[in-house]
């Protein structure tokens, strides 16, 4: 990680992890379509 720039990497770093929320979220609500709101917790 030394390559990239101190003020490149944290924006990346938020992007990344916002990316990862949405992928995981999308994919949660995917799988427990067909499950009670509840149950799914």
């Amino acid at each position: 990680m030394q390559f990239i720039p101190i003020a490149i990497r944290g924006p990346l770093f938020m992007i990344l992890s916002t990316g990862s929320y949405v992928v995981n979220d999308t994919m949660m609500k995917l799988a427990t379509v067909g499950l009670p709101p509840y149950e799914v917790l």
